[in-house]
Parts: C-alpha cells; sequence; structure tokens
C-alpha cells in the first residue's frame, strides 16, 4: 500500500511574520546607524567651515593689523577703519553685528548677491559697492551665496550647510592684557533665541582674539556665556566653536 506525501511549498504565517519581525529589526538598527554618521559627517563640515573662517580672519589680521570689529561697539568700526585706510576720508558704515561681521570683513559688501571684495583704492576702499570700475580686491573667503541667511542690501548672514541660525562672531576686548567680551546677538526679535560670548568661570575663551560660534545641527544658539551652563541648555547642547564643542568644554 503507497502512502502519498504532500510536499508543502513557501512560509508558515509564522514564519513570515518572524522574518518580517527581523528584518523591521534590521532596518531600524541600520536607520539609526546611518542617521548617526549623517551627523557625525554634518559636524565635520562645520568644524571644517569653522577652520576655514578662523584662518580668513588671520589671514585679515595679516592685511590688516587687527582682527576687524564685531559690530557691537560703533566707535570701534570707525577706530578699525582709520586704521586700516589710512588715506581714506568720511568712512562709515551702518549696520554691522555678530552675525553679518564675518560676510562683510571677509567678503566685502553684497553686490548682485555675491561679496565683491573692497576696491584697491586707498582713498576710498568703497564700503557701499558703489563704485563699479575700480579694480577691488578679492575676499579673503569664498562665501557660497547658497548659504546665506538674512541679506541686507549689501550686508548678509552665513549660515552652515545644515542651514538655521548663522555663524556669530565676537572680537575679544584687550585692556592691560586682559580679555574681555560683551555683547550678543539675536538673529529674530521676535524669537528667544540668542547668543552671548563663551567663557568658563571667569577665563574667557578665545583670548585676545575672537570667537565663532555655530548653532550646531539643530541651528538653534540655546544659551551663551559660562559653558557649565550653557551645555544643560537643550538647543546650545552641540553648538560647535572654533575653539571646541560646547559638549565637550562643559567637562
Amino acid at each position: 500500500m503507497k502512502h502519498s506525501s504532500l510536499t508543502r511549498f513557501g512560509f508558515t504565517l509564522v514564519e513570515m511574520l518572524t522574518v518580517i519581525a527581523i528584518i523591521g529589526i534590521l532596518a531600524a538598527l541600520m536607520s539609526g546607524a546611518m542617521v548617526a554618521v549623517r551627523a557625525r559627517v554634518q559636524k565635520a563640515a562645520i568644524s571644517a567651515e569653522l577652520k576655514q573662517l578662523e584662518m580668513a580672519l588671520e589671514a585679515y589680521k595679516t592685511t590688516y593689523g587687527e582682527y576687524p570689529p564685531d559690530g557691537t561697539d560703533q566707535t570701534a568700526i570707525k577706530r578699525h577703519l582709520a586704521k586700516a585706510y589710512p588715506r581714506a576720508t568720511n568712512l562709515n558704515v551702518t549696520g554691522i553685528n555678530p552675525g553679518n561681521a564675518l560676510v562683510f570683513w571677509l567678503g566685502g559688501p553684497i553686490k548682485d548677491g555675491r561679496p565683491i571684495g573692497f576696491s584697491k583704492n586707498p582713498k576710498n576702499p568703497d564700503l557701499t559697492a558703489g563704485d563699479t570700475t575700480t579694480p577691488r580686491n578679492a575676499p579673503l573667503y569664498d562665501f557660497n551665496p547658497a548659504q546665506f541667511g538674512t541679506v541686507s542690501g549689501t550686508l548678509a548672514t552665513y549660515t552652515s550647510k545644515t542651514g538655521g541660525s548663522p555663524y556669530v562672531y565676537f572680537r575679544a576686548k584687550i585692556s592691560g592684557g586682559t580679555t574681555s567680551y560683551s555683547g550678543s546677538y539675536k538673529p529674530d526679535a521676535s524669537d528667544s533665541d540668542s547668543i552671548a560670548p563663551y567663557k568658563k568661570g571667569s577665563v574667557w575663551y578665545g583670548e585676545k582674539r575672537f570667537q565663532i560660534i555655530s548653532p550646531g545641527l539643530d541651528g538653534k544658539y540655546g544659551a551663551g556665556g559660562d559653558v557649565s551652563t550653557a551645555v544643560r541648555n537643550v538647543n546650545a547642547f552641540d553648538n560647535q566653536t572654533n575653539f571646541g564643542d560646547i559638549e565637550d568644554l562643559a567637562d
């Protein structure tokens, strides 16, 4: 007597559900890993850009004798222009602040969507881009117009490729060999987000130099001041600067 055997094709429902569950777990693990890798790449890009801006500021100091003012003191701007352009007269520029100072001083005024550098005329550097005939000095930094934030006349802010609030620049104030910083920056009057220079305890970062601050991947500054306090702010935790990452400085 012969017995017929049934051949089973495919998977049972339990087996299919098990496979789907395993695939879901693997996908979640891979997705989390990809997010982490993407964040590291973006942070590295910001760090590289901060370093390039820092080098451009050093080149500016070599050319003009000091770091450019940050816009928190109009008197400091006039004093700097007199030193940088001793043969020029009636030099004045308004509207500079810590958010647009980098583009202005390192790139020059904005014309047709791009920084055009300053005029080579020693008697008139053309701070407002009104002279289109005199040869101009090339910008000290190659700003990408796609990263401009707020453009107002001949001034513009500059963001990282991840967007959000712009890079901010503060110049050290030196008196009797001692460094101090002052001022703050708020990109939007209707927004509570603002930033001030960083220090640890009573010691300011960027001694006798400057601070460049990025709001990090979340695009928000969160808080400035003492890093030990700022790091507890959820938005400030990932801020990056030319002197280190806030989360590392607070340790």
